[in-house]
């Protein structure tokens, strides 16, 4: 019975890792080629990061998942000026910062990835619509101040993670945001 229940605390940690093979898989293929796609979902299958995000009952691979998703949509709304990737990027957004305040860090990383479209292509078609996106995902993450501030003012009384293991969980979505913005 624990370990039937242990095995159901990971299947959402699974899924959302079964979920960023595909995504990447169906992004690959479409940017970059046919067979693209399958390299890139077992490297990143495999890769030693995934795996332990994988096997853990933590929202960590929902976020990655969601996170990936708002790269993709982002990255399709700047290729197609569509306003349904840009209520894509929008809720998957949000998504990942409901799933964990961390990734919120994400936004940081696409603004620079917008910044770098808008100066390479000499344009500022769509920022007024980018930066009402980036308002809704603000707006939409307002219900999570009262939470945030009472981790914050609850802190000392948290089971605080040890400073290794938040520099390794740091150094892995850094490298994720990082090689999602590279794409």
């Amino acid at each position: 019975p624990g370990t039937s229940r242990e095995f159901l605390l990971r299947v959402p940690s699974l899924a959302g890792i079964a979920a960023t093979c595909f995504l990447v898989y169906r992004f690959a293929e479409r940017v970059i080629g046919t067979g693209a796609g399958l390299v890139a979902a077992i490297l990143l299958h495999f890769n030693r990061d995934v795996l332990i995000l994988g096997s853990q009952a933590r929202p960590y691979a929902l976020a990655i998942a969601a996170a990936t998703g708002s790269c993709i949509a982002l990255y399709n709304w700047f290729e197609t000026r569509s306003d349904r990737w840009l209520a894509g990027y929008t809720i998957f957004s949000v998504l990942a910062i409901y799933l964990h305040f961390f990734f919120s860090l994400v936004l940081l990383v696409h603004l620079i990835f917008a910044c770098r479209i808008f100066i390479e292509r000499r344009s500022g078609q769509g920022v007024g619509k980018l930066i009402g996106a980036w308002v809704a995902i603000g707006a939409l993450s307002l219900p999570l101040l009262p939470q945030l501030r009472a981790t914050v003012r609850t802190a000392d009384s948290h089971i605080v993670m040890n400073t290794t293991t938040f520099t390794a969980l740091r150094d892995v979505l850094m490298r994720w945001e990082l090689a999602l913005a590279g794409i």
